[in-house]
């Protein structure tokens, strides 16, 4: 069993598919060891030929993975797997490096170059940042994980980088997966943020952390709701190496999807998340769910903005997210009404949940702009106006909902 830990900012889980017709790609990605753990030594860093989409994907054939690590700047070392200087990855593998000989002092920015060769492989939403020589270069074959010459160092919007980032640390410090939607993964917020996504933007550096979080994911796709199809078993076993925690806050695509997901079937699919993440030793921190906005007037105003179907009073969400406050209780493993006789809840023995944090709140408002719980209205200072759907935060929402992660209760 794996006992190296998640130590580091910015790895992240294949997203996006690449550009067609590229048959290489290199990309130079910045990362930052944790606070607090004295020093990262023993590195590995893991790679999958795996798209974390919707439902989850194997890639469409081997592709050939070469990477080095920059630390102190200019100086590259060679990232090998059983003495070899690249691997080859069949769909639906997951390859962790040999230990490297190399120890990163705590807080300090590093960066992993990547190097890909195949027909098909993915990336991930975490933007090359030029102030810190970040880039990509696509459609080539040449390594560039040890020399720059022909990168281009620009701000960007996805790259190929580490899936994990894993090592020993002479004081252990807790890790965490992201887990979510595209919420989580801050798709519409300021791109170069170092950090994208609300989670992230709340832990920083504070532990290392894997981004898992996939745009229209749903809960019941991971398998846990009969008569649903899906099954992320392979993105489980990928986020999960080097893990001690998850802060999930998946619910909103099964409310607002169209799919005619019950309550019931809600819960049940997040419940059977929970499980599955504790049977791995992971602790699960769970947040409230955000809204879906309407507008009459394509956002201008706050005053013509009302909630989208399922997400205000009465609705599905506001009934999940009730849930969710009273503790998430559950009798023999199912969802149940708060002080249900032999209920038990967040942070008791034997519930898959350790707490859970609230972020609805935050940006949730009447039409007068007044923070009021339920309504299903985001405030709009803090809504992405620019796609129309009335659910993703702009930066400043982000930050706003970043607050209500209480990282020191998750360090404890």
């Amino acid at each position: 069993m794996e006992t190296r830990r998640q130590s580091a900012t910015r790895a992240s889980l294949n997203v996006y598919a690449n550009v067609t017709g590229n048959t290489g790609s290199n990309s130079w990605s910045g990362h930052r060891t944790a606070t607090g753990i004295g020093s990262l030594s023993d590195i590995k860093i893991g790679y999958s030929n795996l798209r974390s989409a919707h439902p989850e994907e194997v890639g469409a054939g081997s592709i050939t993975m070469k990477a080095a690590i920059e630390y102190p700047p200019g100086t590259y070392t060679t990232v090998r797997w059983g003495g070899a200087n690249s691997k080859v990855l069949a769909p639906g593998d997951l390859a962790l490096s040999d230990p490297i000989n190399l120890t990163i002092p705590e807080d300090t920015y590093f960066q992993v170059h990547s190097n890909v060769v195949g027909a098909a492989w993915s990336e991930a939403l975490i933007p090359p940042r030029a102030a810190n020589n970040e880039g990509v270069q696509r459609g080539t074959t040449t390594d560039r994980t040890q020399n720059p010459s022909g990168m281009t160092i620009a701000n960007g919007s996805v790259a190929l980088v580490p899936n994990l980032i894993i090592g020993r640390q002479v004081t252990a410090k807790r890790s965490a997966i992201i887990l979510g939607d595209s919420v989580s993964m801050g798709i519409l917020e300021t791109v170069p943020a170092e950090y994208l996504g609300f989670q992230a933007i709340a832990l920083g550096n504070a532990m290392g952390w894997v981004q898992a979080a996939q745009p229209s994911i749903a809960a019941y796709e991971f398998g846990g709701v009969p008569g649903f199809t899906g099954t992320d078993a392979l993105r489980m076993k990928v986020m999960t190496v080097g893990a001690t925690d998850c802060i999930e806050s998946l619910g909103q695509n099964d409310v607002a999807d169209g799919t005619p997901l019950t309550l019931a079937e809600i819960q049940q699919g997040k419940v059977y998340i929970w499980y599955q993440l504790q049977a791995r030793g992971i602790r699960v921190w769970a947040t409230t769910i955000t809204p879906k906005s309407n507008s009459s007037d394509s956002f201008a105003t706050q005053a013509n903005m009302s909630p989208a179907a399922r997400q205000g009073p009465g609705g599905t969400r506001v009934a999940l997210n009730a849930w969710i406050r009273a503790g998430a209780p559950l009798l023999n493993g199912v969802a149940v009404a708060d002080a249900t006789s032999g209920a038990i809840y967040a942070g008791d023995a034997g519930h898959p949940v350790k707490g859970w944090f609230e972020i609805a709140d935050l940006v949730e408002v009447n039409t007068s702009g007044a923070f009021t719980r339920d309504t299903g209205i985001w405030k709009l200072s803090y809504l992405a106006t620019s796609d129309g759907l009335g659910t993703h935060p702009n930066t400043a929402g982000a930050t706003a909902m970043a607050a209500g992660i209480d990282v020191n209760t998750i360090l404890a």
